[in-house]
């Protein structure tokens, strides 16, 4: 079965060609496993791809598959080829996850095409996943948590005091519908509102936001595609001097400027019109992103490394 269009327009796996507008930093690794496993959390080790993406070689129904862990897909999809081995074909009955396995994991099948190729991965963890099985995703360190049970008052305590005591602030993020976790911006004094998404590889604006910010975006030779985009699409890259998340200013935040209308956001968009942009993963890697689905929350460092 394909996946609707409406279940596919949160989908960012951005590719683009040879550009290194947004340098990577490398970040330390706080050991936050031995405090997440005291509650109750089993660790996955992750990988990172040269387009800035997270994933992991899984394994479906005991065959290996790449995949993709992307908190700005909606969806928990599985390909049409992958898909064609099921007994059922929107159930995987045994999905395992370095050394974490599930039973039963209802999908979604889709093509999965970037820019009319055929992707690189074959199965997607979205945002119903993440949010079902309560994850955290440290986003800088490559290590996805996730827990079998709900957290009680007493461990969700525990969490943001570890959280906390490592010098990191957060934001509250809000769930949308279909699933995608969002937050509340600053940009240059003016409100906006960014979609959390690990698997965007550049943060982006949509340009008729930047129009409306008084921005200036300087026009760049390289395009961007998605999942949901049929061919490469043109952009313009802007530096926004002060970019604030949970009353934290964020220096110099490079910004990719294109019409977002194609995945439903932007003032053209057709799913979430107030949200303005994307925060991905090379702003999230380098403010040491820990994202908590459970509690919603989206922590940083108190301080970027630079």
């Amino acid at each position: 079965m394909n996946c609707p269009t409406h279940l596919r327009v949160i989908a960012f796996a951005l590719i683009v060609g040879h550009c290194h507008l947004f340098p990577l930093i490398a970040a330390e690794r706080p050991d936050l496993s031995r405090s997440l496993a005291r509650l109750g959390y089993e660790q996955i080790e992750l990988r990172r791809t040269d387009e800035n993406r997270l994933f992991l070689f899984a394994r479906v129904n005991g065959r290996k598959r790449s995949c993709l862990v992307d908190t700005g897909w909606s969806f928990t999809t599985l390909s049409t080829n992958t898909a064609a081995r099921l007994a059922s074909s929107n159930v995987i009955d045994r999905l395992e996850l370095g050394g974490v396995s599930f039973t039963n994991q209802s999908v979604v099948v889709q093509d999965l095409r970037i820019n009319g190729q055929p992707a690189s991965f074959d199965v997607v963890l979205g945002c119903d996943f993440l949010l079902a099985h309560h994850a955290i995703l440290d986003c800088a360190n490559r290590r996805l948590y996730l827990r079998r049970t709900a957290l009680t008052i007493d461990d969700t305590a525990a969490l943001e005091k570890l959280f906390s005591d490592s010098s990191r602030v957060f934001a509250q993020m809000k769930l949308r519908n279909p699933p995608a976790m969002t937050i509340a911006a600053r940009l240059n004094r003016h409100d906006a509102e960014f979609l959390v998404d690990s698997g965007a590889i550049w943060s982006c604006l949509d340009a008729k936001i930047a129009r409306e910010f008084n921005l200036r975006p300087t026009p760049s030779p390289n395009q961007i595609s998605g999942a949901v985009t049929p061919a490469k699409k043109s952009f313009s890259v802007v530096t926004v001097p002060e970019f604030t998340i949970a009353g934290r200013q964020i220096k110099d935040v490079n910004l990719a400027v294109l019409s977002l209308a194609d995945w439903g956001f932007g003032p053209d968009g057709k799913l979430f019109s107030e949200v303005s942009g994307i925060l991905g993963g090379a702003e999230l890697i380098a403010n040491g992103a820990v994202i908590d689905f459970s509690s919603r929350k989206l922590w940083l460092r108190a301080k970027r490394v630079e």
